[in-house]
């Protein structure tokens, strides 16, 4: 018997010599989120993936992740067959995407079969043609079709019957992933419009959290989005912007000349001008060119009530008109400030009464450890100032709020980041796990690495 020779279609024309060849070879049970390789190691074998897939993805220097190819059962890595044949080390990482089945033949069986069975030649190659064709028509995608449009196509891909179930987080990973969610109808033979919003119970499947949209589990607040045909209002037909503006061109030239945004990347703005957006309202935001779209990540996660709320713009402007600012130091106070403050600290859980007011995350990071400092600083304890923190997090984009963070997209080397007292563990990201470690036991290195560090800076530090 052959085993698992006879279940993998593409082999059923090999002859008897290299059957017998393969079938010496067992099945390998990848568990779910298992990494098989990482760029820099050498190509080990051939894979011939018999259940499940696996996700191959580039990484680039600044943190773009990109999902470059999928191997299903009956297709090839051209990652291994391009180190098979060429010699070169793997350029990209490849994650088992569920409970994967596969067969890793060795590279020297792999090179005795091309040299000794035509079947098997013939095989790899056909397999190595339609991927190369495949990887031709995703360079095509990424170099010539709007991100718009990829998003657009990334999100019919994972209809069914017509619809996409998917939650805003999983939305915003997807906005994230595409640089810039600029759906159009004119770029893409199809529509999206948003049809309901549904309240579904939380329902957590087993494996890791997977950082990107395809991953995305369900969740509160499911967004149905069904695709309409070309005869369907498009998305784009929205409340006309106001004529007080500056035409489009001007705007973008200013934009270019004195602008700096967050995260600027100096080189694409050179390049592409910036989305306008002149409007909002509801979860919905416009460009000046009229286009709406679904503002899937909220502003920037702190627009949670929508955009053009009569309610807040009447009491923006209510207040603005009574009082529009005072200053908050030392003895002074404002009825607003207190009465907000009064209901943070009841909504706070445990002994929480007090209430320091910022002007955004990355303030109130800096604040909270500034805080600490002056705390042990008043007990005589001014070495009891060690914070620990985790990579992949994020803290904020001040020169502290960087410096807690974890993630190496923000870590760049131009900057300098504050080091004495930081102190970095590894992030509770399954997805990055060691293989072979079920989540119990990822769970317990992770608490175990933190045990130890206190214990060793207590130490240290007395």
């Amino acid at each position: 018997m052959s085993g698992w020779v006879d279940a993998a279609q593409e082999l059923a024309a090999l002859e008897p010599p290299a059957r017998t060849a393969l079938a010496r070879l067992k099945p390998l049970e990848v568990p779910e989120g298992a990494v098989l390789f990482s760029p820099g190691e050498t190509v080990k074998g051939y894979v011939v993936v018999l259940t499940g897939h696996v996700g191959v993805h580039l990484v680039g220097p600044n943190g773009r992740d990109i999902l470059l190819y999928e191997v299903k059962p009956g297709e090839s890595c051209i990652q291994s067959t391009l180190g098979l044949l060429g010699g070169d080390d793997y350029s990209a990482e490849a994650v088992a995407t569920n409970a994967t089945r596969l067969v890793l033949i060795p590279r020297p069986v792999f090179l005795e079969l091309v040299d000794s069975s035509p079947a098997f030649r013939k095989v790899v190659f056909a397999a190595f043609a339609e991927r190369m064709q495949a990887m031709m028509q995703l360079i095509e995608t990424m170099s010539f079709l709007r991100v718009e449009a990829r998003l657009a196509a990334l999100l019919l891909e994972r209809a069914k019957d017509g619809e996409v179930a998917m939650t805003q987080a999983a939305m915003a990973r997807a906005r994230a992933w595409c640089q810039r969610c600029r759906l159009s109808g004119a770029s893409m033979g199809t529509h999206l419009s948003i049809t309901g919003v549904a309240s579904i119970p939380q329902r957590r499947r087993p494996g890791p959290a997977y950082p990107q949209m395809r991953y995305g589990r369900p969740g509160r607040g499911f967004l149905a989005c069904r695709q309409q045909s070309r005869r369907s209002q498009p998305m784009s037909i929205v409340t006309p912007m106001p004529t007080a503006v500056r035409d489009q061109a001007s705007l973008a030239a200013l934009d270019r000349a004195h602008y700096m945004h967050g995260y600027h990347l100096f080189d694409e703005h050179r390049q592409q001008d910036a989305l306008q957006i002149g409007g909002g309202d509801g979860a919905y935001i416009q460009d000046l060119a009229g286009n709406r779209y679904l503002d899937a990540v909220g502003g920037m996660w702190c627009t949670n009530i929508g955009l053009g709320r009569e309610e807040m713009v009447e009491a923006i402007a209510a207040q603005t008109r009574q009082l529009a600012y005072a200053n908050p130091f030392c003895d002074m106070a404002n009825p607003r400030a207190v009465e907000l403050c009064a209901k943070l600290a009841e909504l706070a859980p445990g002994d929480i009464d007090h209430v320091f007011l910022t002007t955004g995350g990355s303030t109130a990071v800096d604040t909270a450890i500034r805080l600490v400092h002056y705390y042990q600083n008043c007990r005589g304890l001014p070495h009891k100032k060690q914070i620990l923190t985790r990579r992949h997090a994020y803290h904020g984009s001040t020169y502290l709020g960087m410096s807690l963070g974890g993630k190496q997209v923000d870590r760049e080397g131009q900057f300098d980041f504050i080091q004495d007292g930081i102190h970095h563990l590894s992030g509770p990201y399954p997805y990055r796990a060691p293989a072979g470690l079920s989540q119990a036991e990822y769970l317990e290195s992770l608490v175990a690495e933190f045990e130890e560090a206190v214990a060793t800076l207590n130490k240290v530090n007395g």
